[in-house]
């Protein structure tokens, strides 16, 4: 099974201010990785650990074939300020429904989460959103490129992320620079953005996990 860590740190136990591991003990699940077992703490923290108990993993760990992570987020995580620290939404996204917009989806073509999302809110839209896709493979980055560089973004989006169509070519624009995902990529990493979907509402609140984002967009709208 191929699956990518991201933010990986290696770091000991958690434990008390006497130096002995706390009192409640942390839930372990195994893991469909030889070696290793999810362990959370009773703060809700999770941490991968070697099954010697030598390592300790801190991060999210994604299950690419299933385009999902192993440790779900399902609420509010997150406050992203786009300018505060110096990213241009405008320059790593792209707005379907309108001309400008305050809210933002950021999805990634091996997220299953992605698409269903996606189609749910294409289908309800009412008001302008960003669309900011990020990707884990060398495939993802090929389709995104794909949606970046048509003439039409929208009738892109849905011809890749949901009819898993390639534009034709007389659709897409011959010299297309594609700077503005590689500048997306380097904001997840700047926000530490680890789990998609997530939604970015008018207030910059980052939600992640579907059922969260299905409520937040209700909400909204």
């Amino acid at each position: 099974m191929q699956l990518l860590l991201v933010g990986i740190a290696v770091t000991g136990l958690a434990t008390s201010a006497s130096g002995q591991e706390q009192s409640e003990a942390p839930v372990i699940e195994k893991l469909p990785i030889t070696g290793m077992m999810k362990v959370t703490d009773e703060t809700g923290e999770v941490r991968y650990l070697s099954e010697d108990r030598r390592f300790v993993f801190v991060g999210t760990m994604y299950d690419l074939w299933k385009g999902e992570a192993l440790s779900a987020g399902v609420s509010v995580s997150t406050e992203v300020d786009w300018r505060r620290n110096g990213v241009s939404i405008e320059k790593i996204s792209f707005v379907v429904g309108g001309e400008r917009a305050q809210r933002t989806l950021l999805i990634a073509p091996e997220c299953r989460d992605c698409k269903d999302l996606l189609r749910g809110v294409l289908r309800s839209l009412d008001r302008p959103i960003n669309i900011l896709m990020l990707a884990s493979s060398a495939q993802g980055k090929e389709r995104n490129g794909w949606v970046w560089c048509a003439r039409d973004r929208e009738a892109a989006l849905v011809d890749v992320y949901l009819r898993e169509r390639r534009p034709e070519e007389e659709d897409l624009e011959k010299e297309c620079d594609r700077f503005g995902l590689m500048l997306a990529e380097q904001a997840a990493m700047l926000f530490g953005i680890g789990q998609l979907p997530m939604y970015v509402d008018e207030e910059g609140n980052g939600h992640t996990g579907k059922a969260a984002i299905y409520k937040s967009i209700q909400r909204d709208n």
